[in-house]
């Protein structure tokens, strides 16, 4: 059986160091939503700016035709959709609404990182034929895909399409690839989970070149079925033929991992909800516990939970400690290895969380 244990070192208040383990309160995020954002239209598409984010390492956008739809990530913008400064040009806004959203990124490991939540939506609503921004960034040419060309043809399907992992089995990079199609300027990839199945578009690029990266593969064995769209200003090609992926048997990642959600207190119950990762590289966790802070013992308790949980109460009447605090967090592990996001603390004093 695979045992998760802290291992970090526990400080008392009175300033002399204690040998006894600690799950020490984790330092809070600064990595916040980025703020002042805006957009304007521009000579060569929709330029947007924003407020750098103290620790942020980079950031990520993602677009919607409407403001509570759903959204797709910019990833032919920056390095594979990575931004490292605060102001960028999207060549290849929708024609009419478009609604952004930026997030503030850090690095972990592999192709995974932490991300803000995102900023207020920026509107902006472009026509293809507007110069916009007059002579901002005035190297754009203005006449890619002008939308009002009345003898626009709607594209071909798209031909030869595949997908393969171009990660490893620990870290995927399960990416869709296809052959370009003339006068597409854009490109719809739906996802099945059966060949003659109901597919539904998972995502949208302008580049064929650099295909598209599957965020939610599938993993241990399973299978999923894509299908690719092409689209310009007349409308949508018919589905290209399907290219299937099952992924190799036990891939998990080298640990699971999951994010807090909202926490409740209610009387003297105490509530942690959580959401398990299983993309990104993440694999599915086998043993998740739910782990106490005992101030009378001075140690953790812990309580084994269902494999599949997101959400475990207790009473919380025993476990504050003189600092009016109490502590509680999640260990998830599988074969590969465990993690833990740090201790969630409720300041029982201010009825607040700290974290």
């Amino acid at each position: 059986m695979l045992v998760a244990t802290f291992s970090v070192t526990f400080v008392s208040c009175g300033g002399d160091d204690d040998d006894e383990p600690d799950y020490n309160p984790p330092i809070t995020s600064s990595l916040t939503a980025p703020t002042g954002v805006s957009g304007t239209v521009v000579t060569n598409g929709v330029r947007l700016s924003w407020n750098p984010v103290d620790v942020a390492e980079f950031y990520t956008i993602s677009r919607s035709n409407s403001k509570n739809g759903t959204t797709v990530s910019l990833g032919y913008i920056g390095d594979s959709g990575k931004i490292y400064n605060t102001n960028v040009i999207d060549t290849k806004p929708l024609e009419g609404d478009n609604y952004y959203y930026i997030y503030a990124c850090n690095n972990l490991r592999g192709n995974t990182y932490s991300i803000s939540s995102k900023s207020s939506p920026i509107y902006v609503q472009y026509i293809g034929s507007n110069s916009g921004g007059g002579n901002d960034n005035p190297g754009g040419s203005g006449n890619d895909n002008q939308g009002g060309d009345n003898n626009q043809q709607k594209p071909q399907a798209p031909t030869g399409v595949t997908v393969s992992n171009e990660g490893n089995n620990y870290i995927p990079d399960v990416r869709v690839r296809w052959n370009s199609v003339n006068n597409a300027t854009t490109y719809y990839i739906y996802k099945s989970s059966s060949a003659n199945g109901s597919y539904s578009k998972i995502g949208e690029t302008s580049y064929a070149q650099y295909g598209y990266s599957d965020s939610n593969a599938p993993t241990n064995g399973a299978t999923a079925y894509y299908k690719v769209k092409a689209v310009n200003s007349a409308g949508e090609s018919p589905f290209s033929d399907y290219a299937k992926y099952t992924a190799t048997s036990n891939d998990e990642a080298f640990a699971p991992a999951y994010t807090y959600g909202n926490c409740t207190v209610s009387g003297s119950t105490m509530t942690l909800n959580w959401k398990n990762s299983t993309g990104n590289g993440y694999g599915k966790a086998t043993e998740i516990v739910l782990r106490v802070w005992n101030p009378y013992a001075e140690e953790w308790q812990d309580t084994k939970l269902n494999a599949t949980a997101t959400s475990a109460s207790f009473n919380y009447s025993t476990k504050i400690d003189n600092s009016g605090y109490v502590k509680a967090g999640i260990v998830v592990s599988n074969a590969k290895g465990s993690f833990t996001a740090g201790a969630k603390i409720y300041d029982t004093k201010n009825k607040k969380w700290l974290n």
